[in-house]
């Protein structure tokens, strides 16, 4: 039998589908959550955190469908709240009728031949979020914050946001023609300006020397174009946020907040049929559409348990207010006699043992009081 941790990482869904039957709060849908579960397994499960495959390190199709996966980043944009099917009825064609609830999806789960029936007192409300991979960190610094992962195939996949390698080197200097290349009449020798001295090529040169193919691009339509330009900048996206259950108030996420997102990604395929579909097309304009990137390029992530980060979270300390950090503090505030002896030497080294000196760039590095 699995073990609370186990399900959470491969079948979270399914814990929401049996959260949802034992549920008694049918209106707002907050009792159809698994954030206390995943809390408990964060703060009690040691390792479960890096078991948890990212984002930030890996893309979608390494990622199992339907598993659980994380998220860290800066919420760029809070966008219109969007209203779904809490609850509705899967009719099937033998009779029985199943309530469900579309909580964390984005296609409802309906069986083969079943008929949809909503619940129209049972709409309920999520907030999209752009969150994009923090910016200005260093990759020591996003590796810290991330975590160690295991990943597919022992193969790491550079972070979102870094440059891919094409695995091909560039040359650097133009390529010539060889001699061979040159004998074969492709490429003439100089001539003279002079119009007397000019001369057509020779017909043995003009049948070696097929004419250039229409270098000139096929027309594209206007949507072609634009996933074209969404895939070019996909790795600094980031993901869609679904936030369900949002605080408000002080505890309300803004724009600039950094935070660590645990949830579940919907596959583009899906996701991408149904941005597709005609009905959902006729709920869209098309200026609006166009500001929406797709699946494929910016995941759609539903979030079962979103944490702010604090201002003040350094990626090599515990988290601010903790025994840990309380500890570590201490710990340095012991050998800052030896650490400053330390800096200035250091400095003293680079400005060319000028103590002084260093003593005054030390001091300029202290942040001012009062």
């Amino acid at each position: 039998m699995q073990s609370v941790a186990d399900r959470l990482r491969t079948q979270p869904l399914m814990l929401v589908a049996e959260a949802f039957t034992a549920s008694n709060d049918r209106r707002t849908g907050r009792s159809t959550s698994i954030q206390h579960a995943l809390e408990s397994c964060l703060r009690d499960e040691s390792g479960f955190r890096a078991s948890v495959p990212s984002l930030n390190v890996c893309g979608v199709h390494n990622i199992a469908e339907g598993g659980l996966v994380r998220f860290v980043g800066m919420i760029q944009d809070v966008r219109d709240t969007e209203f779904y099917a809490g609850i509705y009825e899967e009719h099937m064609t033998s009779g029985q009728v199943t309530e469900r609830t579309g909580k964390y999806r984005d296609v409802l789960n309906l069986s083969d031949g079943a008929t949809f029936v909503p619940h129209d007192d049972c709409t309920w409300q999520r907030t999209p979020m752009v969150c994009v991979p923090v910016p200005g960190l260093t990759t020591w610094a996003m590796e810290a914050l991330v975590g160690p992962v295991s990943y597919p195939n022992d193969h790491r996949q550079p972070l979102r946001g870094e440059p891919q390698g094409s695995g091909v080197k560039r040359r650097a200097e133009p390529e010539f023609a060889t001699g061979d290349q040159l004998d074969t009449g492709c490429v003439e020798p100089m001539e003279d300006d002079d119009e007397s001295t000019k001369r057509p090529r020779s017909d043995a040169a003009a049948l070696m020397c097929p004419p250039c193919a229409d270098t000139k691009p096929p027309a594209q339509s206007e949507e072609a174009a634009r996933k074209l330009i969404w895939e070019r900048s996909a790795s600094g996206m980031g993901c869609l946020l679904k936030v369900y259950d949002a605080d408000e108030g002080e505890a309300e996420l803004r724009v600039n907040d950094v935070v660590e997102v645990f949830g579940v990604v919907e596959r583009g395929s899906h996701a991408e049929k149904a941005a597709n579909d005609a009905s959902a097309m006729e709920m869209l304009l098309d200026h609006e559409r166009a500001l929406q990137p797709p699946p494929s390029c910016q995941p759609r992530l539903h979030c079962f348990y979103v944490r702010r980060l604090p201002a003040d979270c350094h990626p090599l300390l515990p988290e601010p207010n903790t025994k840990e950090n309380a500890l570590a503090y201490d710990g340095a505030r012991a050998h800052a006699a030896n650490l400053r002896g330390s800096i200035i030497a250091a400095l003293s080294s680079a400005l060319g043992g000028d103590k002084l000196v260093a003593e005054y760039v030390l001091l300029s590095r202290w942040p001012q009081s009062g």
